[in-house]
């Protein structure tokens, strides 16, 4: 090479690394500048100081989406228009396919370049290359040449300093720009990949056998993350036409054509299109911090509400204080995610402001180029809008997700109503049985199925028909779908692919996948019950808890793991547990922890009760609880919604004990213990037995006093005041007592006999008193008897006067219980119109004329009647 030559390559060197500013004149630097300021200054700054786990791959996802929008000031025609990636994988099947798109003349000129994207603009300026700082160069064809193939000999990499040319080309379409992407572009670099991320459409020429391409799966990877259209242009003759015709290219919406037909799908494209959305692309990873604050936030919560929950003390192992500490630890936390999220939160909306003037600078900019505000939206930005649409609906957000919704239907896309069938479904509305219909017809993309997927309840379709379904899926999301494809995968008899899709499933929240893959266990040597159970699977835990049932410690450890989770037969074994702890406590040793756990096994029980978990053994042992704590009647209540022997022996032991809650009733007792025996107790018949004997006493007893009652009664009538029994001065007491099953050696009755004897020497006028009180109390206990609530009336009788009395004998207080009780037999005799004895009030007039006593108010009623 001559000096001439190397002097021209020196000069044209320095051009390329000297290139203008002319880029920076564009009318939406300054807004672009501005959102750039607060993106990388204020945002991330907040960004990089929260608890975000990927907070810098949602920086990434922003700065890309920020990088996208910079290609408008390199290609400012792109505004508007539709950019079309064309691939070539062979020179000359490349060059006669593009020479097919824009002429001969102009794919030399295009061919010339063999490693940078180059840019093909439907005017008439000059060639123009874009070095690595963003500048400018417009230069002439024969530096372009040079450019590339020259400068190269010299052991320089152009694509070290240089990101793209730009190649004047006439084309039929005024709404479409094309990029080149030659053999030999690496697709990975920075600015390529800013290049892929803004393509409408992506066509490949291919005469051979695509899979077996390296580069192929570096472009199949962003088609498929883009959701973008392929079309791949073959080579009738070659193997290539087959696959992709057959569709083994394994991608979606990949379609193969001729070279006959590329120009009617570039025609296809020729329409303007709203490029220019910002504010919705970056309001994606926006969203997603949202998400990451709100499920941290709620799930801080959820463990607030666990340290109340009647689980703590048998899924922890903590104490109370340390069950305290972590609950104050939580709140600690969340406040810290709040403040965080706040400032966050502040920085995005400054963000989100300058996004929205920098959209509307472009919305001017395209505007101003075609003449109007363009309604197409690019198939980046109907992606964009389906992915927020999803998010928001995982949010259980459905207000931002009918409004994507809503920017889908007005986007013109054919498939609205599946979207909205999706919504209404979370919403729990109706959903239209023509539109059901319409996508169990649809024709099957990637979207068709997942939504397929979404909507199974309402499709009927069989079980094998989701697992196709599944099977055909590419880019797998959801967890159903990752079960049914190992539902599919199991079919097919690969179980172990299918215990690695059931995994993913179970790791996405999806029980029914660790069932699979407890059924999975004996067939497939690398899942085992050990890595199930660290997996939180509860059955897998529940099975070890079994397994070491007689180590309780270690058991209990597998059992609380599978309580957390919900697991309805572990928690009834840990609270069994509880309940066996419990009955081994002495009442008199309680320091105030037991009624607390008493009451939480209470609702545990009843709470698996509802479950219908072993349901009769739940709510018999609620109503030992209940006995526990002394609720007899609560107790009874459970004890009579069971139907084995042990609650039967309960019901007929509370009956016959004197102190039963409801009165002792050794009838009802000898029919409850009757019952237990048959069902098989045989405590039951010793119990039986000896109710049965006490009844037999009681009888026999009863019947005599009534005798000895009548009796008495008899003669009192006939009007001998000196005649005395030997059932005493307590005849009301005596039947009061009765009613409430209190034996006639009662301590209550023993007392008032006692106070009699006592009275009877100690006052003159007792034997007039007495001999009128035995002829009237048999009549008011006559009168009492013929009442329907007789019962009630005697157990009135006790709470309200005799217990009263009884209390003031207990005292000493002998003139004040004497009163009480001549107060009592007054208002009965008065009640029932019974006269009495005119002596009687003369007798009380003359000795009991002071009726304030200690206080009390005693002869009311005489005082009142006189």
């Amino acid at each position: 090479m001559d000096v001439k030559d190397s002097n021209l390559d020196i000069k044209l060197m320095s051009k390329l690394l000297n290139a203008d500013e002319s880029g920076r004149n564009s009318a939406f630097f300054d807004e672009y500048n501005e959102f750039c300021n607060i993106l990388e200054n204020h945002f991330f700054n907040a960004l990089i100081k929260s608890s975000m786990p990927d907070k810098e791959q949602v920086y990434r996802k922003i700065k890309s989406v920020s990088d996208g929008m910079e290609l408008f000031r390199y290609i400012p025609s792109l505004l508007g228009n539709t950019l079309v990636g064309l691939f070539g994988f062979d020179k000359d099947f490349s060059f006669k396919c593009l020479s097919k798109l824009v002429g001969d003349k102009t794919a030399k000129n295009v061919f010339k370049d063999t490693n940078l994207p180059c840019v093909m603009i439907n005017d008439d300026t000059d060639v123009v290359v874009v070095n690595d700082v963003g500048n400018q160069l417009h230069m002439g064809r024969h530096e372009y040449y040079r450019t590339n193939k020259e400068i190269w000999k010299y052991n320089i990499d152009i694509s070290s300093f240089l990101h793209m040319f730009s190649v004047p080309v006439k084309l039929p379409y005024a709404h479409v720009d094309m990029v080149y992407f030659p053999k030999y572009t690496h697709v990975n670099e920075e600015f390529n990949i800013k290049l892929l991320q803004k393509l409408d459409v992506a066509i490949i020429f291919s005469s051979a056998d695509m899979e077996k391409q390296k580069r192929w799966i570096d472009i199949k990877d962003v088609l498929i993350k883009r959701k973008i259209p392929c079309y791949v242009v073959v080579d009738g003759e070659s193997k290539a036409a087959d696959n992709v015709l057959e569709n083994k290219v394994n991608i979606p919406d990949v379609y193969g054509i001729s070279l006959d037909q590329m120009l009617p799908v570039m025609k296809r494209f020729n329409v303007p299109c709203n490029n220019g959305i910002l504010c919705d692309f970056i309001e994606l990873p926006l969203a997603k911090i949202k998400k990451f604050y709100s499920d941290s936030i709620c799930e801080i919560e959820n463990n607030q509400k666990l340290m109340t929950n009647d689980l703590v003390y048998i899924t922890m192992q903590d104490t109370k204080v340390n069950v305290m500490k972590l609950a104050e630890q939580n709140i600690k936390q969340k406040r810290n995610l709040e403040d965080q999220y706040k400032t966050i939160q502040q920085t995005a909306n400054e963000l989100r402001e300058k996004a929205k003037r920098f959209e509307e600078t472009l919305q001017a900019e395209i505007k101003e180029r075609k003449g109007s505000l363009v309604n197409r939206f690019t198939q980046e930005c109907l992606v964009k809008w389906s992915d927020l649409f999803f998010l928001y609906i995982e949010m259980k957000d459905f207000q931002k997700a009918e409004e994507y919704f809503m920017k889908i239907k007005n986007a013109g896309c054919c498939l609205d109503y599946i979207y909205n069938m999706i919504l209404q479904s979370v919403k729990g509305n109706n959903i239209d049985e023509h539109d059901l219909n319409r996508l169990k017809n649809e024709y099957d993309t990637e979207f068709v199925r997942r939504s397929k997927m979404i909507l199974m309840k309402y499709l009927g379709f069989s079980e094998i028909d989701y697992m196709r379904i599944a099977r055909d899926i590419v880019n797998l999301q959801l967890p159903v779908e990752l079960y049914y494809r190992g539902r599919w995968e199991e079919h097919e008899h690969n179980l172990e692919l299918a215990a690695d899709y059931y995994k993913r499933a179970m790791k996405s929240g999806y029980i029914p996948a660790g069932n699979k893959l407890m059924e999975l266990l004996p067939n497939v040597s690398e899942i085992s019950l050990e890595m199930l159970a660290e997996e939180m699977i509860p059955e897998a835990n529940y099975t070890l808890g079994m397994k070491y049932r007689q180590r309780r410690a270690k058991a209990d450890r597998y059992f609380k793991l599978a309580a957390a989770k919900g697991h309805v037969p572990s928690i009834k074994i840990l609270t069994d547990n509880l309940f066996s702890d419990l009955n081994k406590y002495d009442k008199k040793e309680w320091n105030g922890d037991e009624e607390s756990l008493i009451n939480n096994a209470i609702r545990l029980y009843c709470y698996m009760a509802e479950q219908n978990f072993e349901k009769e053994d739940c709510i018999e042992k609620t109503g030992d609880l209940y006995h526990m704590l002394s609720d007899d009647i609560r107790a009874a209540d459970c004890w009579k919604k069971c139907k084995t022997n042990t609650s039967f022996y309960k019901l007929g032991k509370m009956y016959a004990a004197p102190d039963c809650v409801f009165g002792q009733n050794l009838d009802e007792a000898l029919i409850n213990l009757q019952r237990a025996y048959e069902l098989g107790n045989n405590k039951a018949r010793t119990e039986y037995n000896q109710v049965m004997r006490l009844k037999k006493e009681n009888d026999a007893l009863k019947k005599k006093r009534n005798q000895e009652e009548r009796n008495y009664a008899s003669r009192v009538v006939t009007g001998s005041s000196h005649t005395q029994s030997s059932s005493s001065w307590c005849f009301i007491t005596t039947a009061v007592c009765k009613t409430l099953n209190k034996p006639d050696d009662c301590e209550e009755l023993m007392a008032f006999r006692e106070y009699r004897d006592r009275e009877k020497k100690n006052d003159l006028d007792m034997p007039l008193l007495i001999d009128e009180y035995y002829r009237v109390a048999p009549l008011v206990v006559a009168n009492i008897d013929r009442e329907l609530n007789a019962g009630e009336l005697y157990r009135d009788l006790w709470i309200n006067d005799i217990s009263e009395i009884y209390d003031l004998i207990r005292s000493g207080k002998n003139l004040q219980a004497k009163l009480r009780y001549i107060d009592m037999v007054i208002a009965l005799c008065n009640k029932y119109h019974i006269e009495l004895d005119p002596r009687i009030s003369m007798i009380i007039e003359r000795k009991y004329d002071v009726l304030e006593i200690d206080g009390g108010r005693y002869g009311k009623i005489l005082s009142d009647n006189r």
